[in-house]
């Protein structure tokens, strides 16, 4: 892994006080941020900023205000960027921490290497760390020649060893791996061209490994999406109304083969027409790391096999299965495909924390979801909070789920249809378009005589969500910057481009999802 070997020096002392570290190259300034927290003994409780003075460029932290320190002189830069992209050999980085104390450390970029460990480890030092609110560092010297009772000690080894545990696994985008990876997507673009099929084909492939996948056809190109089990297969597909990712349930792994520039930046090719990312359920789609990548691409080379020779055209009820035996193709079949729903599965036997108490009966239509929306530190962890959602006419509930699992999400449910029951009456029905969500509460609601249909329920869920997490009226939605644009867009349109329109941003906010 390629890497830097960095000097850390706080300036202003009369005793030198430095780190000298080895780092790769693939961390961000915020993580660079919180290493210099860890190797001075500070507690990050306070704004910090990097700034380059030969690029131009500043990189503020945290909640650090950006609007009264713009200058145009400088260039912003997120601190989640990588380093390896503006730091080079000689290059002199200027960390202030702490505003007020106005702590002021210089980096120095001593040498770029090859062959770093994947986490940091300190090579060198001197002097002892730094203390958190002591009032700077003119300050800190008279506290430390005055008292002799300070632990501020800096022990290598267990520093070494709390670093050796803050490992990067590298990423295939910045990995040589790539290319083999964008050679074995070209392939399969265009062995997916020549399938013939609509809408999706889902193909069971049979090797060393059972794994399945789902070819979809879409406006800008192909997404394939690869499951490992079949029950995979089940939640992030087949119970999913859009037939799209659904953050809460979906686990597997994405591919695009876009037939138009993609507008975002994580593509694995220079044209942007090809990604890869793993879906995990409770977490916004990543990146794929190196290791994992390499299993991916095995995979994905015997499902090329796999496709060129089968010849089957499949139709949306049926399930192509292939066979592939030390890397070749051996036979395929095609079958009309029931999913086999495993009830048991859903059914973790909770009827809810507590009974339903009325024996009034409530006709309203009441939409049930399970929806992810992010976090404030999403964009360092990319976890999402997911919340059970009840949305009736009259009312909604949002339950925030905790560690979320299918039985802890079926929990929120059946918790959340009791409270509303409770509060406004049996329902009569549930409305679903996710059938993860029936199958989680199907025992419940059978349990009470509680009917269910499915039908599309976005804009009450959205409605829901918006209203509880600060869209309370609406001219607060018209002067969202989104909102206005689409107004714009829609002015003097007829009623059959606006229904298209909006129903074109529906399924796009869908996919999303």
């Amino acid at each position: 892994m390629n890497g830097y070997q960095l000097r850390i020096d706080v300036e202003g002392c009369a005793d030198p006080i430095w780190r000298r570290i080895k780092i790769p190259a693939i961390i961000s300034f915020e993580d660079l941020h919180q290493l210099i927290q860890t190797l001075f003994g500070f507690e990050d409780y306070h704004l910090y900023e990097f700034r380059i003075k030969e690029l131009g460029i500043w990189i503020p932290g945290g909640e650090t205000d950006i609007e009264n320190q713009i200058n145009d002189d400088v260039e912003i830069v997120d601190n989640l960027e990588r380093i390896a992209d503006y730091l080079k050999k000689e290059m002199v980085i200027y960390y202030h921490y702490d505003f007020g104390d106005d702590w002021q450390l210089l980096i120095t970029v001593e040498q770029e290497l090859e062959g770093v460990e994947h986490y940091p480890v300190v090579v060198e030092f001197c002097g002892n760390n730094l203390i958190e609110d002591c009032g700077g560092i003119e300050r800190y010297q008279e506290i430390i020649l005055s008292r002799d009772d300070l632990d501020i000690n800096f022990d290598l080894e267990d520093i070494n060893s709390c670093l050796s545990l803050l490992g990067v696994d590298e990423i295939l985008n910045n990995s040589p791996l790539k290319n083999e990876f964008i050679e074995i997507l070209e392939q399969l673009k265009e062995l997916v061209k020549k399938r013939e099929f609509t809408d999706n084909q889902v193909i069971k492939l049979v090797s060393n490994q059972t794994t399945y996948w789902v070819i979809l056809k879409t406006l800008e190109g192909y997404v394939i999406e690869l499951f490992e089990t079949y029950n995979d297969l089940l939640e992030g597909f087949y119970n999913l109304a859009n037939e799209g990712i659904n953050n809460a349930f979906c686990n597997c792994w994405t591919i695009l083969l876009s037939e138009q520039e993609l507008d975002f930046d994580v593509a694995l090719d220079e044209d942007n027409y090809l990604a890869a990312f793993r879906n995990e359920a409770g977490y916004i789609p990543c990146l794929l790391e190196v290791e994992e990548a390499r299993v991916i691409l095995e995979l994905l080379k015997e499902f090329a096999n796999g496709i060129k020779e089968d010849q089957n055209r499949s139709e949306s009820d049926e399930i192509i299965e292939i066979y592939v035996e030390d890397g070749k193709f051996k036979e395929s079949a095609i079958f009309v495909h029931e999913p086999q729903i495993d009830l048991n599965r859903y059914d973790f036997g909770y009827l809810g924390e507590h009974e339903l108490e009325t024996k009034r009966e409530n006709t309203e239509r009441l939409c049930v979801d399970v929806v992810c929306l992010p976090m404030t530190n999403t964009d360092k962890t990319n976890e999402l909070n997911v919340y059970a959602v009840i949305a009736g006419e009259s009312d909604y509930l949002i339950k925030e789920v905790d560690f979320p699992s299918l039985q802890i999400i079926g929990e929120a449910l059946i918790d959340g249809l009791l409270e509303y029951a409770n509060r406004y009456g049996k329902p009569q029905r549930i409305v679903v378009n996710n059938l993860n969500v029936l199958f989680l509460v199907l025992n419940f609601i059978s349990q009470y005589d509680i009917d269910y249909f499915e039908d599309e329920i976005t804009l009450e869920i959205e409605g829901a969500i918006m209203d509880a997490f600060g869209l309370e009226t609406a001219d607060e939605a018209f002067n969202d910057p989104f909102i206005q644009e689409l107004l714009e867009q829609l002015d003097g349109k007829s009623e059959e481009e606006i229904e298209e329109k909006i129903n074109e941003i529906l399924a796009n906010m869908e996919l999303l999802n």
